[in-house]
């Protein structure tokens, strides 16, 4: 009788560790990889603001030209990345394209989950749920430009 208890102690025994190891294992996640990897693709501007005039793209004037948008971002290192804002616009198949860039931004994360790109202390991106905000950031605040675009996938 005694063999009996000792063989059931030792079954629960092992079968809590081997419970309790399987559980250990589920609650560690894997490690976040770095912000600059979160955020660098390629997006599509829906739309932008300049001072208090927002315009949705794509959208065509009354002389037919056809404005379009897309961001690109690269990975300057795990921390910083540069981010280039085309703007083209078409008219009967002629394109013509501007860029601008904000380059090497600091990525933080911020408390609400949203990573964050500073120039310094200016905050000029946001990212969330795959949505990019660009703000390029003039002395004249009729003339900031606010762009607001989502990942291509």
């Amino acid at each position: 009788m005694k063999n009996v208890f000792s063989t059931q102690k030792s079954i629960t025994w092992i079968v809590s560790i081997i419970l309790l190891s399987a559980v250990a294992a589920c609650k560690q996640a894997d490690p976040e990889p770095p912000l600059a990897d979160q955020i660098m693709g390629s997006y599509t501007a829906t739309s932008y603001k300049v001072g208090t005039t927002t315009i949705n793209l794509p959208a065509t004037n009354t002389s037919g030209v056809t404005a379009t948008a897309k961001i690109t971002s690269m990975k300057v290192s795990e921390e910083v990345a540069t981010f280039t804002f085309i703007f083209t616009q078409t008219k009967s198949g002629i394109q013509t394209s501007s860029n601008s860039k904000l380059e090497n931004l600091t990525l933080k994360k911020a408390n609400s989950g949203e990573i964050e790109g500073y120039k310094g202390a200016s905050r000029a991106v946001v990212f969330k749920n795959s949505e990019l905000t660009l703000t390029f950031t003039e002395p004249d605040p009729a003339k900031v430009i606010i762009v607001y675009a989502k990942k291509d996938m």
